[in-house]
């Protein structure tokens, strides 16, 4: 095997509507790092099928690159329990019996993401199922990885408000790398993101930021993007969804008609006079796909 520097990629991934583009949303997130000891540090992955066959080509892809003869995945990140983020699960597990897979991060609540959870173990019965708490700390090769929010406490606060915003379940991890920070915060919204500037002020600065909840409403306020203070940005989304979230198009009907307001002021302001790099995840293309390194 080939000294491998660990890097890291952003993938896009299909919408609810594939093969629908007049109702498409272009949401969806999947994330993976190839890690210096050859595995890779996976978050989330996408709708379904098709966003779970691209992953492992592009898994594969990576593998063979670096002359690895399998691929074995350290640490997979289910962020929360919603369908463009975890929707993948069935398809994958069941699927790729040659992918190791050691341990899966999932806090779940609800009845699908507990079952995502069955599905897991039933197609992986050696892998580890991992409830993480805040503060803890874990290293993947040369990673360290924090954990910075996790839906219990969130929970104890306020249930019922986590439960009508349970984009905050999210959990919100922070990468170090090669002493770059990365902040994966998945979809936390505004109850998670009050709890964390409580917390943590001006501790939340992070090189890189995965723009939360694809940069739509309800993610964070431009007084938390002030705190994390990012030179790079990563929006999980496509590329009309981007264009869309900072110049409020209409782009986003559905079926029967209904607006979606997606657009977001507070990323709008972030945006707008922004000096450093932005990298749009792109729009799902099967036979091309489209896969972008950030670090």
């Amino acid at each position: 095997m080939k000294k491998i520097e660990t890097q890291g990629y952003i993938v896009a991934v299909t919408d609810s509507s594939y093969n629908q583009p007049d109702h498409s949303f272009e949401n969806g997130m999947s994330i993976f790092y190839l890690l210096s000891d050859g595995t890779f540090l996976i978050y989330d992955g996408g709708q379904g099928e098709e966003d779970s066959e691209n992953l492992y080509k592009l898994l594969q892809k990576t593998a063979d690159n670096n002359d690895l003869s399998k691929i074995t995945v350290s640490a997979w990140i289910i962020t929360h329990e919603h369908g463009d983020h975890m929707g993948f699960v069935d398809h994958f597990f069941a699927t790729y019996k040659d992918v190791e897979v050691k341990e899966v991060w999932a806090n779940t609540f609800y009845s699908w993401g507990k079952a995502m959870v069955e599905t897991i173990v039933k197609n992986k019965p050696y892998c580890n199922v991992r409830v993480v708490e805040i503060g803890q700390e874990y290293n993947l090769a040369d990673v360290k990885v924090e954990v910075l929010c996790a839906p219990e406490p969130l929970r104890e606060i306020d249930a019922q408000a986590l439960d009508r915003d349970n984009n905050s379940a999210s959990i919100v991890t922070r990468l170090t790398i090669r002493g770059k920070t990365v902040l994966m915060p998945g979809d936390a919204s505004f109850l998670a993101w009050d709890y964390m500037k409580d917390k943590y002020g001006r501790a939340l600065k992070s090189d890189i930021l995965q723009v939360p909840h694809h940069g739509a409403n309800n993610a964070a306020t431009k007084e938390v993007y002030d705190l994390i203070d990012a030179q790079t940005l990563l929006f999980p989304c496509g590329d009309r969804l981007y264009e869309t979230l900072l110049n409020k198009g209409d782009y986003y009907v559905c079926k029967q008609g209904c607006p979606h307001d997606l657009y977001n002021t507070h990323t709008h302001a972030l945006v707008e006079d922004f000096k450093g790099q932005i990298i749009v995840a792109g729009t799902f293309d099967f036979e091309n796909p489209v896969i972008k390194r950030f670090i």
